[in-house]
């Protein structure tokens, strides 16, 4: 070995680290594509100081991912990790069509697979994969997917297919050919022609046979005992070749491979099946939930079953739904599919499992209606059987908006661009678009609401006038709102029904006079005038019997009232004030501001006039500290409303003085005229509370009066049998 090879074999570690710590995180066959075979140029390429397999493969192949291509061609580095010695001498490749892909995955749906040829682990195949020389493609159950070659030639993997994906090779007229080993399941083989150029061509591999295609579009099939089957669709060229043997497959013909045989002569492909007139192009489903696709054909004779394909393209690609009908049955109904535009094409299958070319593109609009349900919650979805999508369960009073220019209905009344569903029961809407063609619907079940308990539980019971408080417990499968509005006859005063800590509803009822003393109360959910009725609550009230007319003697009409109160507040002293014993030489000044407490007691002899009496004491100090009690003891008389909350006039007269050391103020006590107003307030029948604003005349020096104003609030309780307001609504009637 020499020197150049021994270094390389030899050492370790630039690339090898940070490559071998990838590996273990990463699947081999996502780093990259493997190796390239065949005839490729090489060249000398100096090792660098710095350099590592990454950075080279950056530089020269334009992703650092391709460093297998440097392990390709120099297999005297040894095992990894290598260390790269400058100075060293590396074989790379020249040409940049060497680390082109040979193919792309170009659409997938539900779960699709891939690995390199020479890895073991396989790995999602994510869209927009680029796939190389020994490629493995493996669709699942239920999945599909699509692989464009590099000259444009497309093939559509069915589910559970496994496919091989080799290099372009130069077939005898010079021209490339796509080539690709199947290895079980479907695939529908697309070959187009490019603008001036011949049709691109693909050599497929299956188990015991090869098949040559060039231009137009065939199916071909492995089953489980790995035969081969070769459907012709369009007018391009198909060879079958096995056993030494080779057909020409015309078009709309096939052939068939037993593995080990040779291929049986073309026969001709089952008849295609042709769609029913008059269908329906558009469908409805129900916002933020999948919809239904639903079409027929007419029978065709030969079908043992059919083959329906639903893809969001014309020409079949990026397919999203599939399914094998029985021959018995000639319609679908597909479920599960988003809103948007779809392609439903047919093919009949015959006895020996031949398929037939697929009918043209039916195209198929899913639009959305919105479901807006009382309270503003969310639809919820019922259980859904096997291959059935869940049904959305509403309240009744569900508000349902049909798709912009169209109008729906739930099969009863007329067709509205928004209506209510009211019954109880699954039902289908029906709508029609602008030109009024038929467009099906969805599947709603709308809830049945009980009342709990019987009827006597339910029912209403009181007198006339008399505020009455109801309960109802309701039985719901689904979550009802807080709030209920009442319906109620003419006469019957109802409150809205709100949701207690227990689940029932309460309410209050009140029957006035010439109201219905029997009847029902209905609870209703949704929109005003489009809302539903979801319960009853019988309701019965008996009447009072007649009263003598009142007396109309004001004796007899008027009831007094007895209050007894307590009061506080703030009483400002005069400056120049009078409260001075005849013993003190000197009146000491008060200061401004002191408290006062006090005790009052009316009586309203009418409902507007009251006679109070109080007594208030006003703890005060003078300016340099001294202690007086301040006192007052006066008459009033009171002018108030017959309401709730009324204003209060009040004007009377009684004693001001004071009490206090004969250092300070001594004794003294003056006349006093006493006025003010302020405002009365009843929260309820025995309690009264009172803010008043008075001032208080009492003689000054000389001939002038002193102003003693006052604030104070009082709290007042009600022994009497009866309130002026209650008096002032009983006048009334």
């Amino acid at each position: 070995m020499n020197t150049r090879n021994k270094g390389l074999a030899s050492t370790i570690a630039a690339c090898g680290f940070a490559l071998g710590a990838w590996g273990i995180a990463t699947p081999a066959w996502a780093w990259g594509p493997p190796a390239a075979q065949g005839e490729v140029v090489l060249e000398d390429y100096i090792i660098q100081k710095g350099d590592t397999c990454v950075k080279i493969a950056r530089r020269r192949f334009g992703n650092g991912k391709r460093y297998d291509l440097i392990h390709e061609h120099n297999p005297n580095m040894g095992p990894t990790p290598h260390r790269l010695v400058p100075g060293e001498v590396l074989k790379l490749p020249v040409t940049s069509e060497y680390v082109k892909p040979d193919a792309e995955l170009t659409h997938t749906h539900r779960e699709v697979r891939a690995r390199a040829g020479r890895e073991e682990t396989w790995g999602q195949a994510e869209l927009g994969l680029d796939l190389y020389k020994g490629w493995r493609v493996n669709t699942l159950e239920r999945a599909a997917a699509e692989v464009t070659f590099r000259d444009t030639s497309i093939v559509q993997l069915r589910a559970d297919t496994l496919i091989i994906i080799y290099g372009a090779t130069r077939a005898k007229s010079k021209r490339s050919a796509a080539q690709a080993t199947l290895e079980s399941g479907a695939l529908r083989a697309r070959l187009g022609e490019l603008a001036g150029e011949a049709p691109s061509t693909l050599e497929l591999e299956t188990p015991g046979a090869k098949t040559s295609l060039e231009g137009g579009e065939a199916l071909v099939k492995v089953d489980e005992a790995q035969t081969s089957r070769v459907a012709n669709h369009g007018e391009g060229k198909a060879k079958v070749s096995a056993g030494g043997k080779s057909v020409d497959v015309g078009p709309k013909m096939g052939s068939k491979v037993v593995k080990g045989k040779k291929p049986t002569p073309p026969a001709p492909l089952p008849p295609t099946p042709a769609w029913s007139a008059n269908q329906a192009g558009t469908f409805v489903g129900a916002s933020g939930l999948s919809g239904t696709l639903r079409g027929s054909w007419a029978p065709v004779a030969e079908a043992k079953s059919y083959f329906v394909e639903v893809s969001r393209r014309p020409d079949g690609g990026d397919v999203v739904a599939a399914v094998v009908v029985p021959g018995t049955v000639n319609d679908f109904e597909l479920r599960g599919f988003p809103p948007g535009e779809y392609y439903v094409r047919i093919a009949s299958v015959d006895a020996d499992e031949f398929e037939s070319p697929p009918t043209a593109a039916r195209p198929m609009k899913l639009v959305e209606a919105s479901i807006s349900q009382p309270g503003g919650r969310e639809a919820e979805l019922g259980e859904a059987g096997e291959g059935q999508s869940p049904v959305p369960r509403v309240l009744p009073g569900t508000i349902v908006n049909a798709p912009e220019g169209m109008r729906c209905n739930d099969g009863a009344g007329e067709l509205s661009a928004a209506f209510a569903l009211v019954r109880s029961g699954s039902q289908r809407l029906q709508c029609v678009d602008a030109q009024g063609a038929p467009a099906p619907g969805f599947e709603v079940e709308v809830i049945e609401i009980a009342v709990a308990g019987s009827d006597e539980a339910s029912r209403v019971t009181g007198a006339v006038g008399e505020e009455v408080q109801a309960r109802l417990a309701l039985q719901s499968a689904i979550e009802l709102p807080e709030r209920l509005r009442v319906r109620a006859p003419e006469g019957i005063e109802v409150s809205e029904a709100v949701r207690a800590a227990d689940g029932s509803y309460q309410y209050t009822v009140r029957a006035t006079e010439g109201a219905p003393l029997e009847g029902e109360l209905e609870f209703l959910l949704g929109e005003e005038g489009r809302e539903a009725v979801i319960a009853r609550a019988p309701f019965a009230f008996e009447a009072h019997e007649a009263a003598a007319p009142p007396v109309e003697t004001p004796e007899l009409r008027e009831r007094e009232m007895f209050e007894l109160g307590v009061f506080g507040g703030l009483w400002i002293a005069p400056r120049d004030h009078a409260l001075v014993g005849r013993e003190v030489e000197f009146a000491a000044q008060l200061r401004p501001a002191n408290p006062q407490f006090g005790l009052r007691m009316s009586v309203l002899p009418i409902d507007y006039l009251a006679l109070e009496w109080e007594l208030a004491a006003m703890p005060a100090r003078t300016e340099a500290d001294g202690r007086a009690l301040v006192f007052a003891a006066r008459g009033l008389l009171s002018g108030q409303l017959a309401t709730k909350v009324t204003p209060v006039f009040s004007v009377g007269g009684g004693l001001l003085g004071v009490r206090s050391d004969a250092a300070v103020l001594g004794r003294d006590v003056d006349g006093a005229f006493v006025f003010g107003a302020g405002v009365k307030f009843y929260p309820r029948r025995t309690l009264a509370l009172r803010l008043d604003v008075r001032d208080t005349l009492t003689s000054g020096p000389g001939t002038r009066p002193l102003h003693t104003p006052e604030v104070t609030f009082a709290l007042s309780w009600n022994f009497g049998p009866d309130l002026p307001r209650t008096r002032a609504a009983r006048d009334r009637q």
